[in-house]
């Protein structure tokens, strides 16, 4: 590649862009000393590089088997402790806001510059012979319809994403694991889960995560990964365009309008890497799948119609909005559109009078409890229904839905704990409660990050949350809490591909600007809030947190959940833990 000092290197960066001419450039921080160089021109045995799958290299990462030393002479005390009272000095003065405080540390490795790069799993990477090897998580500057917009990471709420790429590639590298090939046609392709000893049937969920990693590592592994899974799903695909739920175990269908949103989502952002052949197959079945959710009114409708006795669990109309809005704009069905339209305009009559909690996860809708609760689960409103009617409000500009959808979300936030964990301990179906989210839902992280312009705190959120599910996962599977693998419990690999979903979900949304916000409501030492519509207390006093219901409204099974104004949570956390050494 060829030098440049600061005036060349300009003119001919300029030269090349005008005559369209894709080119490399590599500037050092002094911006002394330039290297461009056309991409076609670049030779690889000198300078190698993989931007998220723009490359130069066949392997995208490859395995070291042998062993790594990996030495560093960290600054010494004194010398930091002056560089950071430098810092610290220029912040109180008012001459910066935010400082991301580096310094020079030699490191010593048996591997060279070239092994650095070939085992490295960076997203971007980049190799100059003799010279460097460097790498991000993230990429800072991209032009988008025809802006060149630059998203730096230090400094920047934003910085909760590499964290939760990394979360992601790890449950998915996991789960690859646990893909059976050569054992059987009619397992070959499907996940074994390693608890239940059986394929899950809403396994097809994962094909959005693979198909996010596919494009964004560039490695084949993850599509070759989903075109298996998706040709395994054969086996619960119904002639009538659904997806069975479960294999021998569950022929529910319902469950069609999360995996319709997970294949159309892996198609709409990613269906640039997929044959012509693949791409039409997996269109051709979220057509079927569309035609199904309109055939079948019982499953997703929010009107009693024809024979019908009662309606279904509210997650599923809502997030039918969403599927069926995205499908019609996919395939240019009007029907699909006004059906999803007239769904979301019955849903807005499901909300509570004082509160907006979304009402509808158990039977008894149109009548009041004893103690005048209606059906409502939380888990199952933060982690699908409300993401989902978000996605749909933003989709066809409903303000009023978005507006009703808003208030829930407040009101429901007022439910996390401090170290993000959701309190579920009181809904219709706190059966499927885990510590941080909902058994067999998905997450919420997608809907509240699509509104978190107005919410910073939603983003505060997300980020805890994360945080926790990284906690929660052992040996690359998230388990149902933190605690379930010291007791022995394997964890259902349904946890994660739900979850590797919705995480998913948040990454492919573009990036939010908004405040640093620190605060969440349940942070603060508030004393006692009344919820009327689910006739619960939450208590904050110091570091204590509980919660006392009286909610009553059950689901199909009579005393699943604590009510009769029980204490259904206590949660205390201390800074440090002093304990007698004689009890």
């Amino acid at each position: 590649m060829q030098q440049y000092k600061r005036p060349e290197a300009i003119k001919r960066m300029n030269e090349l862009a005008g005559s369209r001419k894709p080119f490399l450039f590599i500037i050092d921080y002094k911006q002394q000393c330039s290297l461009i160089e056309e991409i076609s021109r670049i030779d690889s045995t000198r300078c190698r590089y993989n931007f998220n799958g723009v490359k130069n290299v066949d392997t995208v990462t490859e395995s070291y088997s042998g062993q790594i030393d990996w030495n560093f002479v960290p600054m010494s005390l004194t010398d930091y402790r002056q560089a950071f009272e430098i810092v610290k000095r220029n912040i109180l003065a008012g001459n910066s806001y935010l400082a991301n405080l580096t310094c020079k540390v030699p490191v010593s490795t048996n591997l060279t510059l070239e092994d650095v790069f070939r085992y490295s799993k960076a997203l971007y990477r980049l190799w100059l012979k003799d010279k460097l090897v460097c790498f991000s998580p993230e990429i800072f500057v991209r032009i988008e319809d025809g802006e060149i917009k630059s998203f730096p990471m230090k400094g920047t709420i934003d910085a909760t994403l590499p964290n939760a790429e990394k979360l992601l590639m790890e449950w998915v590298d996991t789960l690859l694991t646990y893909q059976c090939e050569g054992l059987h046609p009619a397992l070959d392709g499907g996940f074994l889960c390693p608890a239940c000893a059986r394929i899950h049937g809403r396994i097809g969920d994962t094909v959005l995560p693979l198909m996010y990693l596919a494009d964004k590592t560039g490695d084949d592994k993850y599509l070759l990964a989903a075109k298996k899974l998706m040709k395994w799903m054969e086996n619960v695909h119904r002639p009538d365009g659904s997806w069975m739920n479960d294999v021998h175990v569950s022929d529910w269908s319902g469950t069609t309008v999360f995996a319709a949103i997970a294949l159309y989502e892996a198609v709409h952002y990613h269906g640039h890497l997929l044959d012509d052949s693949t791409c039409n197959h997996w269109k051709k079945q979220l057509l079927e799948a569309g035609e199904f959710m309109m055939k079948n009114p019982q499953m997703y409708s929010r009107r009693m119609q024809g024979n019908m006795k009662r309606l279904n669990n509210v997650n599923y109309s809502a997030s039918v909005t969403y599927a069926l809005q995205a499908l019609g704009e996919m395939f240019n069905r009007p029907d699909f559109k006004e059906e999803a339209r007239i769904v979301a305009s019955d849903l807005k009559k499901f909300f509570t009078v004082n509160d907006f909690f979304l009402y509808g996860e158990g039977p008894k809708i149109w009548t009041p409890t004893k103690n005048g609760c209606l059906p409502v689960d939380l888990g199952y409103n933060i982690e699908e229904s409300l993401p989902n009617l978000a996605y749909y409000a933003l989709m066809v500009n409903d303000r009023e839905l978005l507006s009703i959808v808003e208030r829930s979300m407040n009101t429901h936030l007022e439910f996390m704990l401090p170290d993000g964990a959701w309190d579920n301990s009181w809904g219709t179906r706190s059966f499927k409660w885990t510590y941080w989210g909902g058994r067999t839902s998905d997450g919420f992280m997608g809907g509240y990050y699509a509104m978190a312009e107005q919410h910073p705190e939603y983003l505060e959120a997300i980020r805890r949350n994360i945080r926790l599910l990284k906690k929660s996962t052992n040996n690359g599977l998230l388990h149902a809490g933190r605690d379930y693998q010291a007791s022995g419990i394997p964890a259902c690999i349904h946890h994660t591909f739900g979850h590797a979903k919705a995480l998913t979900a948040f990454l492919e949304l573009p990036p939010v600007k908004a405040p640093q916000y620190k605060s969440l409501p349940r942070d603060n030492a508030y004393g006692v809030k009344y919820f009327q519509d689910i006739r619960t207390w939450l208590v904050a006093e110091g570091s204590w947190r509980s919660t006392c219901t009286g909610f009553d409204a059950e689901y199909k099974v009579k005393g699943t959940h604590p009510m009769g104004g029980a204490v259904s949570l206590l949660s205390v956390s201390y800074t440090h833990l002093t304990l007698p050494t004689k009890a």
